[in-house]
């Protein structure tokens, strides 16, 4: 294994990495994918005897952290898994038999070769299991800043706030090199405090009313779009980091546009769940586009606002006026 700084030492395989704390008490921190277990046992018997490891920490009982799971215990049995709630019954799964295991309570701390070790939760980075684990001045964070993983930003920023509380100087990734503190802020992703605007407009009129809502919502950081000049991708990113969402919809072919269809179908549930949303469009014959829309965002659970605001092809001063006051209204309720 190779030796990071003071008491830890890493070993690295397939993009993965696992630790090892070699002190008076010794702590194996997450392992690696089962095809490397030969290659880590190997590596960690070099280092530390496994009659002397006491501990295996497993922030996150995916495969490719707890792979060698099996292997560390068929080595010594008596080492204690310690993991989350969650973690605890995902590896009585992963693993044939009984093993000693430790609890490892959300903030809970235990003293280890002199210092404290601190878990701290933070589901869904990438499973409902996930935690971190903080040794003295160095947080294991396993896949939060691996920098190639993606989450959910409701999950994210939750798991940030936590984070942020602690007293650390390193950051030990599931995968790449080590950080310091600092530098960690650069894999935060900020919230945005906007107001998206997002229209589909094939003769100009939904154009027209979204220029109205933007007018009208003048008090408010907003950013807005044509979905044809916009990437799928990109749009999606920016819905689940707005504030509010306000979708101008035309209706082709008796539905609401594909792209459209494309945009929504790759945001992230959980990060919009109760997100103000907002919908106008312009209606030919019956205007299905507005309503399948509306039908769709609900089941998404987003916080669709009342009814969607439908208006002929071609807007008159009354239109115009009602969509003030009902753009105004949103403006209102959102705050």
């Amino acid at each position: 294994m190779e030796k990071i700084f003071g008491d830890i030492y890493r070993f690295s395989a397939g993009g993965d990495n696992a630790y090892l704390i070699k002190g008076e008490t010794s702590v194996l921190i997450d392992g690696v994918k089962e095809e490397y277990a030969e290659k880590y046992i190997s590596a960690v018997a070099k280092t530390a005897p496994f009659s002397d490891i006491k501990y295996i920490v497993i922030n996150h009982s995916e495969p490719n952290r707890s792979g060698t799971l099996r292997s560390v215990l068929k080595e010594n049995p008596d080492i204690t898994v310690i993991a989350s709630t969650a973690g605890l019954k995902f590896l009585s799964d992963l693993i044939d038999g009984e093993f000693h295991s430790m609890l490892a309570k959300d903030g809970m701390d235990m003293e280890i070769n002199g210092g404290k070790m601190k878990f701290t939760y933070a589901p869904y980075m990438n499973w409902p299991d996930s935690m971190v684990t903080l040794y003295k001045n160095t947080l294991f964070s396993c896949d939060l800043f691996d920098g190639k993983s993606e989450f959910s930003e409701k999950y994210l920023d939750a798991a940030i706030e936590e984070i942020t509380k602690l007293d650390y100087e390193y950051i030990l990734s599931g995968s790449g090199a080590y950080e310091n503190g600092p530098s960690a802020a650069f894999y935060i992703k900020s919230r945005h405090d906007t107001a998206l605007i997002l229209y589909s407009s094939a003769y100009g009129t939904t154009r027209e009313m979204a220029e109205i809502v933007r007018e009208t919502l003048c008090g408010i950081k907003t950013e807005m779009y044509d979905i044809a000049d916009i990437d799928e991708t990109i749009a999606a990113d920016k819905i689940n980091k707005c504030r509010a969402l306000i979708l101008g919809v035309n209706t082709i072919n008796g539905d609401a546009p594909k792209k459209l269809w494309g945009i929504i179908g790759k945001t992230d549930k959980p990060s919009n769940k109760g997100k103000p949303c907002m919908i106008f469009g312009s209606r030919g014959w019956g205007g299905e586009g507005l309503y399948y829309i509306e039908h769709h965002l609900k089941m998404l659970r987003y916080g669709v606002y009342k009814k969607p605001f439908a208006a002929a092809l071609r807007l008159n001063d009354t239109d115009r006026a009602a969509l003030k006051k009902f753009a105004a209204e949103f403006a209102e309720d959102i705050g």
